[in-house]
């Protein structure tokens, strides 16, 4: 399977002054970031919800969505494959990087430096998460079905 990243869409952006109360002195910035997979025929999407704490009072919201083109269909098992999970995500992730640090310049702020992470760590550790909500589901299931 051929796959190409098609191209990467800022779907939104909003950067706004952290009221005086809500500030922390001890961060002049911060960087938290979460995302997540989407599929449709022959295309998926990484789209990462990140926000971007610059200069102890200005914070960046962000949802930053990358396409990547297949020249087949996708089916089930690249859906359970790790490309999607941690490799299109460590693609699209330098693109972002630009994106922050240049956005950050160009609007006067200092610039952010955003660093780089490990998509395998993180792949494991959702799994491990997942694993772990499915072992609590079926326990809980387990005691209903037994009653008191």
């Amino acid at each position: 399977m051929q796959i190409n990243l098609q191209k990467n869409v800022v779907m939104s952006l909003l950067i706004r002054d952290i009221p005086h109360e809500k500030v922390d002195e001890k961060k002049d910035s911060e960087f938290n970031l979460g995302f997540n997979v989407e599929f449709s025929k022959e295309e998926f999407y990484v789209i990462f919800n990140c926000r971007v704490l610059v200069d102890k009072n200005k914070e960046i919201l962000l949802v930053y969505k990358s396409i990547f083109k297949t020249d087949s269909e996708i089916n089930e098992d690249f859906k359970k494959s790790k490309f999607p999970y941690i490799n299109a995500p460590s693609i699209a992730f330098a693109f972002l990087r630009a994106f922050i640090g240049n956005i950050t310049m160009l609007s006067g702020f200092s610039v952010v430096m955003v660093p780089s992470l490990n998509f395998i760590q993180m792949y494991e550790d959702r799994q491990k998460q997942e694993q772990q909500e499915l072992e609590t589901r079926s326990s809980e299931e387990k005691s209903e079905t037994n009653g008191p």
